[in-house]
Order: structure tokens, then C-alpha cells, then sequence
């Protein structure tokens, strides 16, 4: 583990491979996610499969920011020839991204007016990518979190830190009802700040999602979670803290509940059975 701090320049896969928690592994820990399945996945991340939403993601990422990942461009229509296939897989042994000639020229499309947009040039006119923190939180857990972008900080303003996310739809209420939900994104919103507030960067700190759809017209839209949003991320992360600190001492990581669990139909085709039995 590394000592407490805000470290510059680490490698992807030593920032990955590091045992102090993250935000992806405290969504593991919690409903609709489990111990058993956090152990896992923290056991085998390199055997987990890369899937091309991920590399599409991740040249997202270095395209908007310059740091990251190479990214390798394979001039085929799809995976399907073994010919792409072999570029594909050669660059990922290389810690490369491969993307197909189509999705890179999307996804440069979609960085271009991100690039062009007012309050991403406000919010990257100074600062770094891809930051790594390092912190121990109140039980005794030590945390990490890598950020996209982390403006210079300055004691006369408000922290501001920007997050890209990919989206089939940035509209807020669409986003907010299945992205931010279905990801976890309000837990990573408390994360990060939890991160500032101990390691004495900013007591007062805004993550910011830059939500920008993958189809043309590529629509960018800045979401703020509100505050009952901001409310679960917490409940979720000190739930998770604590799952985290007590599988540990005992290292047992269970699975959805302990004991016996009762299961239910759901109300929509059991009550209608129920009721013709009533009504027979």
C-alpha cells in the first residue's frame, strides 16, 4: 500500500492493482452487489474480461485529457476477421487501447466538442489528469480514488471536479433514473469528496458528470447530483466501509444476506392469483 497523499503519474495498472479501497469496489460491497462478489473481482482484475465499451471509454478519456492508455487504431469494419483480431488482441497485451477506425473517428468527434465547450475550458484551464489520492477514512480503511481532472486548488474557491461519462442519454432525469442509479455515480460523487476532506484538500468540493451521448449529435450535458442523491451516496459508502472493515477482520466475505432469506413473487403476478382464489 502507499502512504496517505495525492500522487501524480502512477501507472493504470499499479493505480488498479493496488489493495486500498476504491469507489468501483465499494459498489461491489453494496446491494445489488455483495462481499463474495467484491472479493472476486478485486482477486481476478486482470482476468476480468475488456469488453469494447470499456476501450471506448478509456480512449474517451486520454483523447479529452492527453494521458492514458495508447490507443491503437485498427482500420477494420469489425472484430470479426482474424486479422483484426490479432491487432486487437496484441495491443491489449500491450496495455494499449485497439478501437475500430469508425469509433475512433466518434469518439474524436465527441471530444472535439467537449473540447470546444465553456466550462470545460473553465474547469481544465489549470490543474492535472488523472490524480491518484490516497487516504484512511474513519474506519480505519484506507481509500483510494483516481480522478479525471483535478483543478488546482486554491483556498478562495470552491473545488469543482469534473467527471466524463459516456451515456446513450444525458438528459437528466433519463440519466439520473438509470445512469447515476444503475453505476453507482452518487457513491462515487461522496467518494471523491470524502478523499478532498481527508487528505485536506477542500472541505467544501463539487464532483461535477460532463454526461455526453455516443451518438451524433453527441449532446454534452453537465449534471450536479442533488442532494438526496449526494444523501445516498454517503448511506451507501458508510454501509460499505463498514461491510469492508468487518469482512476483513473476519475474512469472511459473505453473499446477499446471512442465514435464510426470504424471497417474494412480485406483486404484479401473485396478487391476481391470490385474489381469483378469494373470489372462487
Amino acid at each position: 500500500m502507499r502512504p496517505d497523499g495525492i500522487y501524480l503519474d502512477v501507472d493504470h495498472d499499479e493505480y488498479h492493482d493496488d489493495p486500498a479501497l476504491s469507489s468501483t469496489g465499494a459498489r461491489h460491497l453494496t446491494p445489488p452487489s455483495c462481499p463474495a462478489k467484491f472479493r472476486w473481482n478485486a482477486d481476478h482484475r486482470r482476468e476480468r474480461k475488456v469488453t469494447p465499451a470499456m476501450e471506448f471509454g478509456q480512449a474517451y478519456h486520454t483523447l479529452a485529457f492527453g494521458a492514458g492508455p495508447e490507443i491503437v487504431v485498427v482500420e477494420a469494419g469489425d472484430w470479426r476477421t482474424k486479422a483484426a483480431q490479432a491487432e486487437r488482441d496484441e495491443a491489449r497485451v500491450a496495455s494499449k487501447v485497439p478501437l475500430l477506425a469508425d469509433d475512433y473517428a466518434k469518439v474524436t468527434a465527441m471530444t472535439a466538442i467537449l473540447r470546444a465547450d465553456a466550462t470545460f475550458r473553465t474547469l481544465t484551464a489549470d490543474g492535472d489528469p488523472e490524480v491518484s489520492l490516497w487516504w484512511h477514512d474513519d474506519h480505519g480503511v484506507q481509500c483510494r480514488a483516481r480522478t479525471d481532472w483535478l483543478p488546482m486548488v486554491r483556498n478562495d474557491r470552491r473545488l469543482i471536479l469534473p467527471d466524463w461519462k459516456t451515456t446513450q442519454s444525458a438528459h437528466p432525469d433519463t440519466f439520473g433514473a438509470k445512469s447515476m442509479q444503475r453505476y453507482g455515480y452518487a457513491q462515487q460523487a461522496d467518494w471523491y469528496t470524502r478523499g478532498f476532506r481527508a487528505l485536506d484538500l477542500a472541505d467544501d468540493a463539487l464532483l461535477l458528470f460532463a454526461a455526453q451521448e455516443t451518438e451524433p449529435p453527441y449532446v454534452l450535458q453537465w449534471i450536479q447530483p442533488d442532494a438526496d442523491a449526494m444523501r445516498v451516496g454517503r448511506i451507501l459508502n458508510d454501509r460499505a466501509l463498514e461491510t469492508f472493515a468487518r469482512c476483513t477482520d473476519t475474512n469472511t466475505w459473505g453473499g446477499y444476506a446471512d442465514g435464510i432469506a426470504l424471497a417474494s413473487l412480485p406483486g404484479w403476478y401473485a396478487n391476481p392469483i391470490i385474489e381469483s382464489e378469494l373470489t372462487a
